[in-house]
């Protein structure tokens, strides 16, 4: 069975609260990695004596590298990716632990005769004490396989819940990354890999909980809620202006997939992935202003369901991966249809105080 190098890409700044039970979890993999790539973005506490610390004594190689200028957690996370020299790659995280299969049940999810380009697991969400608090899956349709052409056109997942094919990198500089959808900033590190996974060979999704994901307050990005008045609290929230922003978002990543798709270097396979990949981005974009204006302050009741009505007849209510705005899109549009816009500030408040009240 072919054993692949797996390198570790770790980002660090100012971590040092937490990152002793990380390294340790990583010493403790059934599978160890073969290398543990640091990248610090200026650590000011105990960060870098303890992974000085740490490499002294590691079953494994350890490379530390000072960034000589403040990255962020995007642009550090994919140069500690580009640093390392293992065919698959995996992102971590300074403040989690990782359980003892993970790297081995990744691996053994590769060793297919057709292996996908990104593999992503479940984990357990707990507190800083390392309580559970519940668990957080990936945001595709089900356990197993996802092709290219299934994957969701906004995918995310937990980066260092994942696992990569490093050729994924080589497809298009990490500089020509579009604007994230929740910052103005360009792509984070891990939504990047599933945009390229979607033009190469797809996702395989682990229904295995590999990972302790700790909440403690300053995490920049934290598990979202899974009940029903978790998904509910922030639906006011998009307006017209945000529908025709993430139409702009589609177009711009239609953008990065035509060029894949005239580029001389990717397979026949990938430029017909990235042209189809592109025209789903385009579809989308264009359902999506469409939707905008059913968010448009003062429009009558009529002129709404009008609206709705030619939404639903240009086929922009088809599945998400496909460029359409899928099944949950259209009860929230027709809500707005009905009952207009401001409808929707009752359910979000509804469903904060519903929140408030546990």
């Amino acid at each position: 069975m072919h054993r692949p190098v797996v390198s570790v890409a770790l980002a660090t700044f100012n971590g040092a609260r937490f990152l002793s039970e990380q390294l340790a979890s990583l010493a403790a993999q059934s599978r160890l990695p073969d290398e543990l790539v640091v990248c610090d973005d200026g650590s000011s506490d105990a960060t870098l004596p303890l992974l000085a610390a740490f490499a002294g004594d590691a079953p494994f190689d350890v490379q530390i590298h000072r960034n000589q200028r403040r990255l962020g957690y995007r642009d550090n996370f994919l140069q500690a990716a580009n640093l390392c020299r293992g065919s698959l790659i995996a992102y971590c995280d300074q403040d989690d632990v990782w359980l003892p299969p993970k790297i081995e049940r990744c691996v053994e999810a590769f060793n297919v005769s057709e292996p996908p380009s990104v593999v992503v697991h479940l984990y357990v969400v707990v507190d800083q004490a390392l309580n559970a608090l519940g668990f957080e899956g990936p945001r595709f349709d089900r356990p197993g396989r996802v092709a290219p052409a299934d994957c969701p056109l906004f995918a995310a997942h937990n980066g260092s819940a994942m696992c990569f094919d490093r050729s994924l990198l080589a497809l298009v500089p990490t500089s020509n990354r579009p604007e994230d959808v929740h910052a103005n900033a360009p792509m984070s590190h891990d939504k990047w890999i599933l945009f390229l996974a979607a033009v190469a060979s797809g996702v395989h999704v682990l229904p295995e909980q590999l990972m302790l994901y700790r909440q403690h307050g300053g995490n920049l990005a934290g598990a979202g809620s899974r009940d029903v008045a978790g998904r509910f609290h922030h639906v006011d929230s998009a307006d017209h202006d945000h529908y025709l922003r993430l139409a702009r978002l589609a177009d711009e990543r239609a953008m990065v997939l035509e060029r894949i798709a005239r580029a001389p270097t990717p397979s026949r396979g990938q430029t017909y992935q990235a042209a189809a990949r592109g025209r789903s981005y385009r579809k989308a974009a264009q359902a999506l202003r469409r939707r905008a204006g059913l968010y448009v302050p003062g429009r009558s009741m009529r002129w709404r369901s009008g609206q709705f009505a030619r939404l639903g007849v240009g086929h922009s209510y088809a599945v998400t991966r496909h460029g359409g705005l899928g099944s949950r899109a259209m009860i929230k549009d027709f809500i707005v249809a009905l009952a207009g816009p401001a409808s929707l500030r009752l359910v979000g408040w509804a469903s904060g105080f519903i929140r408030r009240r546990r």
